[in-house]
């Protein structure tokens, strides 16, 4: 365990080719489960992130990415718009992997392609939301993948966007290497 300011760093370091970075940083709310109610997530497993509506999202690592949107904008208590995902950003990667960020806020997103770690979203409250989050899920070959979310720090844990996810993906080729944006 890393501890920088204020962001406590669990798991492996910075993230290699092989890997998928956490899509911000911010505070575990959510994995299979949501935390504190133990109920299952009404999204299906994935990761929610919670943190300050307009904190920016990136990419977890390159590929094409496809915006959909048209949600209004919220920072609590999304209205349910998009089959409650809100507005959202998908990208493809190789080897058959997918990842979603979901309820961002609108005017922020990307579409084409994107290197590992670029600004795609910022984080918002739309569609089925309660607060503004990162809601970001693994896909491959068209199924949800949820055995990485065993790898991640428990509920309440702290994670810092650019830093892998401790679990061993298969089949994932290096993408080109881009230079990352900046972000306020």
């Amino acid at each position: 365990m890393i501890r920088i300011g204020f962001f406590i760093i669990l798991g492996a370091g910075l993230a290699s080719a092989q890997d998928f970075e956490y899509g911000a940083s911010g505070r575990i709310t959510g994995k299979a489960r949501y935390c504190g109610s133990g109920r299952p997530h009404a999204g299906g497993p994935s990761l929610d992130i919670n943190n300050g509506c307009g904190t920016c999202i990136y990419a977890a690592r390159g590929g094409t990415a496809y915006y959909y949107g048209g949600c209004r904008n919220f920072c609590s208590n999304g209205d349910g718009c998009n089959g409650a995902a809100g507005n959202y950003v998908q990208i493809y990667h190789t080897a058959g992997y997918k990842t979603r960020y979901l309820h961002g806020l609108a005017g922020t997103q990307v579409t084409g392609t994107v290197s590992e770690s670029r600004k795609i979203l910022k984080m918002g409250s739309t569609g089925g939301s309660g607060a503004s989050h990162l809601h970001q899920d693994i896909w491959r070959n068209g199924t949800r993948l949820t055995a990485w979310l065993n790898s991640v720090p428990p509920c309440y844990s702290t994670v810092t966007r650019g830093y892998n996810i401790p679990y061993n993906f298969p089949s994932i080729s290096a993408p080109a290497n881009n230079s990352p944006w900046g972000c306020n």
